[in-house]
């Protein structure tokens, strides 16, 4: 030891002394070389490494990490294309150029090892070669990947995934980490009952890296149960020929000879296994003394979806003594929904269940199970015996080590990165992301049977989320058929929104070459959906020359027809290029209803005019705000016979219905650059208002110019001037609930330096508007004086004219055909809806009711006296306030002992932007005056503010300044919602309250999360009391009191089925289900059944009823917490 410790000490001298003298790199070297040391105990000569540790200290581990979080964010917020750089489909396996360009790529980047570490460490790999990678492949995690079967790459996985390997713990065995071992155990318990209804002991299995390997462990374990090794050639086994290709060759792999795989025909009608012909094939092999030892069925194949007669194989399985195995690799975790329980049926008799979490379950790639009926089926072809091995568990009590269960022996510890999700998000979200996946197939699948396009045609229609199709004219046929549908798919790919698979539906047979969509990622939601719909129609028309495709990148646009006399800026002819239009005006043209929303002089009519519609016909009416334009309008729509037929209205956006627009009523809505004006109060009402207009399957198309426009950035620059962006468009849907999809349109608005006629006109009267300063100094200015800097700064001298580089976004949003249509905010149905809801319910008058009994107990004993300021009036502000019926019940409780607390008497600030709302709010606090439960008016005020949180000024709520903050039932309209409570909280005073009344979980939000996969193709995240806890609670806010309160709904009129009961089914659900099928009423009303109570409140009758409760929370303010 002593002679070790002198080598090191005189090494470190060396090395020490040499660091001061040589260069970086030579030191690098020196790190590198080894030292040749006698080990003291034996006297042999060792070579002792002197290079740097290859554990990183903890400052480089963070500083990787950091890098590593850099590059992930980078890849969210900067998407590589879905296809990869260069990836394109083929149809031959003839070298191309893509595949060329891929060689070349890797030929370019330094991937050889070399023997030095490289200077830049790990961010120098990441930004050469790792993010060339990720660019270059295929972007699974995209939306519109809905090629071979997603793999969703949840991000908690990667978590655990991280966390796993970081810990590197051997989970193989119990006794080296008994819980992680546990944890791989209980991921298994769980899938047996979710799949097969599982629960006995015996029951078992094991994680794989995947569906294939999973599939061979199975064939094992069926060899291992039925014969011993020395019948194997003997031995047959059964696939349906559209069975995955890694089952037959699973079973070549135990040693069942080629020709002994069976591939039993399937059936045309849906792809699924002939059970005459496997009874016909096992018949044969026992006639030929062969033994048949397993079946496997499909429970949803890769190809199609299609999912084998599980039943009918069980019983044939049974009656021949054969392992019955299940392939769900795919579609197996569809047993966890009701509808995939029933397309599933017979999977609980399986032997053995193959299925792959990082399928169903949205989990990164590398995940697999095998369950089994009985765990000793796996144990008796899998125990090990070798000297360095435990050994095997023997007795009841014994605990099966996995080693035991898999031939693998050191592997990682895959089960965190299914347990970890699943713990912290629950199975039940998983469980709705599922049934959101079959309700958007089912939506995908029936808008391509049901749009007019020629020769479109489902070849397999979804039994599960997977369907298949192409297009057939009938008349061509063999390779001409196939070159048609490989063009189909590669005009669809360049369209960069989607990615699908292509299928062979007969294997290898010319012209039956299909195209193939599966919806399986979390990530794929409806606007993905509804955007690979729209371009596959788009495709289909342009692959079989109906139509000019402008989707795909094209020099010459010489086929459009421009008007000499055009004076519509280029902005506008960009916007009649867009794609869309092909699959929107689809059809017969004059059964169609347009609207134009501020429609201004008609510039985007004369460009839809003569651009989209051209020599066909449309009826097209016109909205706009400004007479003057109008009557500009009337005169140039004069000059527009395509566009005849409709009428121009003059009044407010925002208010469509009540200038006759009717509901549901246009298939195309348009607002070409028309909102930048609208309030941003108002934004969400304007939005709404016309999608309420739109018919079910229409479309409403958004344009408006980004954040470095002209449109933008001109009003900015020369006025000061603020517009609606596109950014609070999208914020507004969002928190509507509508879907959209959001793309952009980048060009150049070019003058020359002698146009000053059409610059000003771009300038002044395209971006300025009529929106100048109204000031008096402002007033005697020139608005062209204003802009001429502006100008100036975009003036290119090279080319001598003024260039304004253009990012236009354009958001599309769809009423979907497909679900019933969102429930309308207006109208004569919603008002009677509303009331009807109202009524039934104890919901409003039980928390009335609630602040008036312990308004001073719970919320003024808890705010304390008044001794800083005496004689000076409590401070409330409402946030919303609505009819102020809470807010009157409040001060109705608190109103007789403010003075005892030391406050003078009451001062009420109220946001409301709704008149009406305030009108109503003035009159319920009349009578609530009459009932003599108010202070008299010298020691009460009211004021009542026509504005909205997002735009209150310190002027009418001082921050800091109130003693009682509160939101009534107003925390579902904010977009950011923790952001919104914490603004609020920070009204109210240092020791002041902030009081939040919000729904709870239980009663309708539970059904919203239930139903509306199915109802409206989407689930949509019902923010709850729960919400508001958790972001108090995450926030350290940790004084917060939370009182709950039980309310009633009575669903006696749901239950009838009466028309009161789907006034009342719709609002509750926000789906309107006047347009529901008797099959849909059923449900909706069976589930309002399922969840009620016999019993309401005490003495209430009626019924029966739904529980729902309300929540008050009492939140200390935040400089009180500190």
């Amino acid at each position: 030891n002593t002679l070790l410790c002198r080598c090191f000490a005189f090494q470190l001298f060396v090395e020490n002394f040499v660091h001061m003298a040589m260069s970086r790199r030579a030191q690098r070297k020196l790190w590198t070389v080894s030292s040749r040391v006698a080990l003291p105990a034996t006297g042999q000569q060792c070579m002792i490494c002197t290079a740097a540790p290859l554990h990183p200290t903890q400052e480089e581990q963070k500083a990787m990490l950091e890098q590593a979080r850099r590059f992930v964010d980078l890849l969210e917020q900067n998407p590589p294309p879905i296809a990869g750089s260069g990836f394109q489909w083929v149809v031959d396996s003839k070298a191309t150029s893509e595949r060329l360009a891929n060689d070349a790529l890797v030929k370019s980047l330094p991937l050889a090892i070399e023997n030095e570490e490289i200077p830049g460490g790990l961010e120098q790999i990441l930004e050469q070669i790792l993010d060339k990678g990720a660019r270059w492949a295929t972007n699974d995690n995209a939306p519109g990947y809905m090629a071979y079967v997603p793999s969703g790459g949840l991000f908690h996985s990667a978590v655990a995934d991280f966390l796993g390997t970081a810990m590197n713990r051997y989970v193989t065995i119990d006794q080296a980490a008994p819980v992680f071992a546990a944890i791989e155990k209980e991921c298994v318990k769980w899938m047996c009952m979710e799949l097969a209804g599982w629960t006995h002991a015996s029951c078992g299995g094991v994680l794989t890296s995947g569906g294939s390997f999973a599939n061979l462990l199975a064939l094992h374990a069926a060899k291992s149960s039925k014969i011993s090794s020395v019948q194997l050639a003997q031995a047959t086994v059964y696939v349906s020929d559209q069975a995955h290709y890694c089952v037959a060759m699973g079973a070549r792999f135990i040693g069942v000879p080629p020709s002994n795989v069976r591939k039993v025909p399937s059936v045309s009608k849906n792809l699924s296994m002939c059970l005459d012909s496997l009874k016909q094939l096992i018949r044969a092999d026992v006639e030929r003394g062969l033994i048949p030892i397993a079946v496997a069925a499909m429970a949803g194949t890769t190809n199609s979806g299609a999912v084998d007669d599980l039943e009918g194989i069980a019983q044939i399985c049974k009656e021949n003594k054969i392992w019955f195995h299940v392939d769900g690799a795919y579609g197996g975790f569809f047993a966890m929904t009701e509808e995939g329980r029933a397309v599933l049926k017979g999977i609980e008799q399986a032997d053995s269940i193959v299925t792959d979490p990082h399928k169903g379950l949205f989990l990164p790639y590398g995940l697999g199970a095998l369950l089994v009926r009985e765990q000793f089926s796996l144990q008796r072809g899998n125990r090990s015996d070798g000297a360095c091995m435990q050994p095997p568990a023997e007795g009841e009590d014994a605990v099966e080590d996995i080693m035991n269960l898999s031939p693998e022996l050191t592997r990682s510890f895959r089960g965190l990165k299914m347990w970890l999700p699943l713990r912290m998000l629950g199975a039940d979200r998983f469980r709705a992301h599922l049934n959101e996946k079959l309700a958007l197939t089912k939506h995908a699948a029936a808008a391509m049977e049901s749009a007019s396009v020629p020769n479109l045609k489902i070849v397999s229609p979804p039994t599960l989320s997977i369907f298949t199709f192409k297009l057939d004219d009938g008349v061509l046929t063999g390779d001409a058929l196939d070159a048609l549908n490989a063009d189909f798919l590669n005009r669809i790919h360049s369209r960069g929104n989607v990615l699908l698979s292509p299928f062979r539906s007969v294997h290898g047979t010319p012209g039956e070459l299909c195209i193939r969509m599966a919806i399986l990622s979390h990530r794929t939601d409806l606007h993905a959906v509804d955007t690979a719909i729209a371009d596959i129609h788009a495709a289909a028309l342009a692959a079989q020359g109906l139509v000019h495709e402008t989707g795909v990148l094209r020099d010459s646009r010489a086929h459009f027809r421009v008007s000499a006399l055009e004076d519509f800026v280029k902005d506008y002819r960009e916007l009649a290029r867009l794609p869309v239009w092909d699959t929107i005006l689809a059809g017969n043209l004059q059964e169609k209803r347009v609207l134009d929303v501020c429609a201004g002089t008609g510039r985007w009519a004369q460009a839809f005019s003569e651009l989209v519609v051209k020599d066909r016909q449309v009826k097209c009416d016109f909205v706009d705000l400004c007479s003057d334009s109008t009557t500009v309008l009337d005169g140039r729509i004069a000059h527009m016979p395509n566009l005849s037929g409709g009428q121009v209205i003059t009044g407010d956006i925002c208010a469509l219905d009540q200038l006759g627009v009717p509901a549901l009523s246009y298939d195309v809505i348009t607002n070409m650059h028309g909102l930048y004006g609208v309030p941003g109060a108002r934004l969400s009402s304007a939005l709404q208002t016309m999608y309420d207009a739109l018919k079910p399957g229409g479309t409403m198309i958004l344009a408006i110019g980004s954040e470095h426009s002209a449109y933008q950035e001109m009003p900015k620059e020369c006025f000061g001037i603020s517009y609606t962006s596109d950014t609070d468009i999208m914020e507004a849907l969002t928190l509507l609930g509508i879907q959209f999809t959001a793309t952009h349109i980048n060009y150049i608005e070019e003058f020359s330096a002698s146009d000053e006629a059409g610059l000003e006109r771009f300038l002044l009267d395209e971006c300025g508007g009529n929106t100048f300063p109204t000031d008096t100094a402002a007033e005697k200015l020139d608005p062209k004086c204003f802009t001429k800097d502006y100008a100036r700064s975009r003036f290119d001298e090279a080319s001598g004219t003024y260039r304004f580089p253009q990012k236009i976004s354009v958001v599309t949003v769809t009423r979907h055909a497909g679900f019933l249509p969102e429930m309308q905010s207006f109208g004569k149905f919603y008002s009677e809806a509303y009331t009807l809801r109202r009524q039934a319910s104890t919901m409003q008058s039980n928390m009335i009711a609630w602040l008036r009994r312990n308004g001073e107990q719970h919320i003024l004993n808890r705010l304390g006296s008044n001794t800083d300021q005496p004689n000076r009036p409590l401070r409330i502000a409402s946030i919303g306030c609505g009819d102020g019926e809470l807010d009157i019940a409040l001060m109705e409780g608190i109103a007789h002992s403010v003075e005892k607390w030391g406050y003078s008497g009451i001062e009420f600030t109220g946001l409301e932007p709704s008149e009406t709302f305030r009108q109503k709010f003035m009159e319920n606090l009349a009578a609530a005056r009459e009932r003599g439960n108010f202070p008299p008016p010298e020691h009460f005020t009211v004021n009542l503010v026509d504005n909205t949180f997002d735009h209150l000024k310190t002027s009418v709520v001082g921050q800091g300044e109130a003693d009682l903050v509160l939101l009534g039932h107003v925390m579902y309209y904010f977009s950011r919602k923790e952001e919104a409570l914490k603004k609020a909280m920070q009204l109210a005073r240092p020791g002041g309250l902030t009081v939040v009344i919000h729904q709870g979980k239980e009663g309708i939000p539970e059904l919203q999360e239930q139903l509306l996969p199915t109802l409206r193709g989407s689930i949509r995240d019902m923010f709850t009391a729960d919400d508001v806890d958790n972001i108090l609670a995450t926030g350290k806010v940790d004084r917060f009191v939370r009182h709950n309160v039980d309310a009633f709904l009575d669903i006696s009129e749901i239950v009838k089925g009466s028309e009161d009961g789907v006034k009342i089914m719709s609002f509750c659900l926000e789906a309107d289900h006047r347009l529901a099928s008797k099959t849909v009423l059923e449900a909706s009303r069976d589930a309002f059944v399922d969840r009620a109570v016999v019993k309401g409140e005490v003495g209430r009758t009626g019924g029966p009823f739904l529980l729902e409760t309300v929540s008050c929370f009492v939140v200390p303010s935040q400089s009180a917490q500190q």
